[in-house]
This record gives structure tokens, C-alpha cells and sequence, in this order.
């Protein structure tokens, strides 16, 4: 393959693709249980450099790409989680410990008649990107850290306004599954498409199986999944400025990682679900250009942790409606639970498939609401947005919930019934130059509410410059 593609190099047209992104980060402390234990970061820096080649020839189309420093470079780091696994956040919170480089493009296309052939490394976005995601996506606040990344064959063939494709994939790197960590997943995947010029529409479906890495055995073995995901979404243009877009999603199957007394070690059925409904205008006045959006969105979270079904599922953590809730509390809470669980002075050992319950910066467990406004105007942009975040069920502590005996208890050792976990203010301001490059700071402030009573509010605020011939909004 990499000969090959080195081969159609040396003739036809080629460029060179940048995407390149240095973060500063400054949050505020915040409590994270009763006895009132703090967050240990403050200050962190944060990188990733994407550096690619793309052309194509008369009978060939190629494309390289490699992943560098995806990492934290500098900064304080912070420890949550760690007693479970030093894996238990996929972008780790200490310096200097990721992947190095990783291949993020090396593929080749070509058409078999009426069929296009593609083959190779590559990653992939569908609909709004709340399940397939490349993690190169313009983000309405924070960064992009992850991107889903395959190793596929892909065939797909155009019939009129429909598309036709079909992959058989083996994960490199996804919301479930990280090949260098030592997880094993493939899967099997077809979609369709209706793309007309003011509407969108497709449905993919496919069968997936993945056993989990070694660290992840629970006392009765390896664990592993087998699941069927239908993703539907559609965008629609109501009118030259009004339109609609939709996804949704639900993933049914089963897995041995759900470890209580109903599955002994067997499998428990999966049914996850997931949506998001947008309403969106696009307008020009006097100020320049003018977006704005009311979106809904939410995610299925598990009512019955002692029971044979599994429910908890998040949106891809590069679909980014905010940055801190859902991005930094409610996974910061979450490791600190896990860590007090882990304690060897509650238990000899800690229960098994803790891990599973961080979130890792997706919409989890959750509900939202979100008001947009973006105002563009020469080479600046100025957007600000409130959101409200509602757990799907009652947002509980896991500690304290163990302590009761397995009865739903908030992270002071109260009754959880309260979903209500906070408001969200955020603004984002960026100037660019030359088309490439993009510099700006996004701020957020986020009010917490019952849902989460020991916390108060707190701010956190992020400066960036990217450099990118593929632009950033």
C-alpha cells in the first residue's frame, strides 16, 4: 500500500494539508465530593498537528496524513481516575503521555466503472457528527481532540441523487476502541444518501464486534461487544435563510461489561440512544453575517445499574456544544467517584467495568438545550450561546450510591432526584489571517444547579491559534 501510493506520487496534481492547533487552558478549581476535594488543574497547554499530502493522478486519487503530539506539552496534570486505570480518559490529563504520531490518512481511490474503490487508513464523517466524527470538524466551542480513524475498504456508486457505500472496517481509533491500547474492533458498515440541493438524507446501519483490552478483564474474562448501530439524519431547507437539520441514533446488542448480580459475567443487552434536533437562520445584515440556532440534543443514561441492560451512552466527544459541563465537570466528578470506589480501605478490589462510567467529553447521560448567535464580519468573528443541561436521569455519585447500598445518592449522600445540572454561558472571538491561519479565545462561565450541590460556579477560558488550509468556524 504505502509503495504504491508512493509510486502515483511522482506524477499528477498534489498539495500539502495542514491542521495545526496550540490551546492554552485556564480553569477555575472546583469541588468535586463532600469532602470537598478540589480539581488539580488549572493551567495546561495542549497541541496537535495534523500534516497531510493529497493528489491524484488520471487513474488514482491518494491522500497521507499523520497525527503528531496529540497530547497535554506542558501544565499542571491531574490525577482522577488513575486508581481504576491510567487509561480512564482517553486524551490523558498528564504531560507528555499519548501518542507521539499516529496515521490519520494513507489511502488510495480509483473507480471500477461505475464503482469507487477506496482502501487504506482514513477516517470519516456522517450526518452532524454525533457518532462518526473525524475530529476535523469546525467546533462552536473548545477543540477537536480525537477523530475517528479506520483502516477500510470502502465502496460506494452514485445513482442520480442517491448514494450507495459499503465498508468493512478495522478500528484504529474511535469513542470505543484505541488499537494502540490494545483493543481489537471491526466492523461492518452500509449507508445510504439522498442529497438533493436543499435537503439531505441518509441511513447507515451495520454490525460491529470488539474485545476490550487486556486491562479491562473483569474476574470472569475478557470482556466484549456485539452491536448494531442505525444512524438516521436529514437536513432540510425551509426557506433561503430558515433550515432544520436532525440526527438520531440507537445502537442495540449486548456485552459482558456490565458486571452485577443479574449478569454474573453474562451479557447484558445494549440499547443506547442518542439525538439531536437544530433549528438554524442564516442571514446577512448590517452587522455581516448573522447565525443563529436553537439546538436540542441528549443522550440515554441507565436508570437500573442493577439490572441486565445497559443504557449510558454519550455523543462523539468532538461534537462540542460547550466547554465546561460536559467536557470538564461531569467527567472530573465522575474519575473522583471511581477513584473514592477503588479506595482499597471500602473494598479489597475495585469493582470491575468502573472505567466504562467516565465520560470522556461528549454529552452523556444528558439532555440540553442550546441558544447560538454567530455574527461574521470581514476577517472576525463573534459568537455567544446559553445552555441548559439536564442529566437523562438522576444524576447520581457512585461512591455514595455504593455506600447506600446501591440506592440512587447525590455526591453529598443524599437522595438523587434532581436533573437539573446547570446554565452555561459561552463566547468564542477569532480573527483570521490569510485564510490559514486563526487565532482566538473561547470563555465560558457555568452555573451549577441541584443536580450537583456541592459545586459553585466556575469559569474556564481557552486561547488557540491554528494554522489551517482547511479553514475554522
Amino acid at each position: 500500500m504505502i509503495s504504491l501510493l508512493f509510486a502515483v506520487m511522482t506524477i499528477g496534481y498534489a498539495e500539502w494539508q495542514i491542521d495545526s492547533q496550540t490551546v492554552g487552558n485556564h480553569m477555575s478549581l472546583f469541588t468535586l465530593d463532600d469532602l470537598n476535594t478540589q480539581t488539580q488543574q488549572q493551567n495546561w497547554l495542549y497541541t496537535r498537528h495534523i500534516l497531510g499530502y493529497q493528489g491524484k493522478t488520471s487513474k488514482f486519487k491518494y491522500n497521507l496524513a499523520v497525527e503528531a503530539m496529540n497530547m497535554q506539552v506542558a501544565g499542571d496534570d491531574s490525577s482522577l481516575g488513575s486508581s481504576v486505570s491510567p487509561t480512564v480518559f482517553r486524551v490523558s490529563k498528564t504531560t507528555l503521555d499519548g501518542a507521539w504520531v499516529l496515521p490519520r490518512e494513507a489511502n488510495i481511490a480509483t473507480k471500477i466503472g461505475e464503482t469507487s474503490l477506496r482502501v487504506g487508513i482514513q477516517s470519516f464523517d456522517w450526518g452532524l457528527g454525533i457518532l462518526s466524527n473525524s475530529g476535523t470538524q469546525n467546533t462552536r466551542f473548545g477543540i477537536n481532540q480525537q477523530g475517528n480513524v479506520y483502516g477500510r475498504l470502502a465502496l460506494s456508486r452514485s445513482f442520480d441523487d442517491v448514494r450507495v457505500f459499503w465498508a468493512i472496517d478495522g478500528i484504529v481509533r474511535d469513542e470505543s476502541a484505541s488499537w494502540t491500547q490494545g483493543d481489537r474492533a471491526g466492523q461492518s458498515i452500509i449507508g445510504v444518501q439522498q442529497i438533493k440541493e436543499s435537503s439531505k438524507v441518509g441511513v447507515l446501519t451495520g454490525i460491529r464486534y470488539q474485545q476490550d483490552r487486556e486491562a479491562y478483564a473483569t474476574p470472569f474474562g475478557p470482556t466484549q461487544s456485539l452491536v448494531v448501530p442505525v444512524d438516521i439524519y436529514a437536513t432540510l431547507g425551509l426557506s433561503d435563510t430558515l433550515s432544520i437539520a436532525t440526527e438520531g441514533i440507537g445502537v442495540f446488542g449486548q456485552s459482558n461489561r456490565l458486571v452485577n448480580e443479574a449478569t454474573q459475567g453474562e451479557n447484558a443487552t445494549v440499547r443506547y440512544f442518542g439525538g439531536v434536533l437544530r433549528v438554524e437562520d442564516l442571514r446577512e445584515t448590517s452587522l455581516g453575517t448573522v447565525n443563529s440556532l436553537l439546538e436540542m440534543g441528549g443522550a440515554s443514561g441507565d436508570g437500573d445499574s442493577s439490572d441486565g441492560v445497559a443504557r449510558a451512552f454519550s455523543l462523539h466527544s468532538d461534537y462540542n456544544v460547550g466547554l465546561i459541563l460536559y467536557d470538564e465537570v461531569l467527567p472530573r466528578v465522575q474519575a473522583r467517584s471511581i477513584d473514592r470506589l477503588a479506595d482499597p480501605d471500602l473494598s479489597a478490589e475495585a469493582a470491575p467495568g468502573l472505567q466504562h462510567a467516565v465520560p470522556q467529553g461528549g454529552v452523556s447521560n444528558s439532555m440540553y438545550l442550546q441558544l447560538c448567535s454567530t455574527v461574521e464580519r470581514d476577517s472576525w468573528l463573534l459568537r455567544a450561546a446559553w445552555l441548559e443541561g439536564f442529566s437523562a436521569v438522576p444524576n447520581i455519585d457512585l461512591y455514595q450510591t455504593a455506600l447506600a447500598g446501591g440506592y440512587s445518592t447525590n455526591a453529598l449522600g443524599e437522595e438523587a432526584v434532581s436533573r437539573r445540572l446547570g446554565s452555561e454561558v459561552d463566547v468564542r472571538i477569532q480573527k483570521e489571517w490569510k485564510d490559514w491561519v486563526y487565532v482566538g479565545v473561547d470563555a465560558g462561565y457555568f452555573m451549577p444547579n441541584a443536580a450537583l450541590p456541592m459545586m459553585e460556579p466556575t469559569t474556564k477560558v481557552l486561547g488557540y491559534v491554528r494554522i489551517a488550509n482547511g479553514g475554522r468556524r
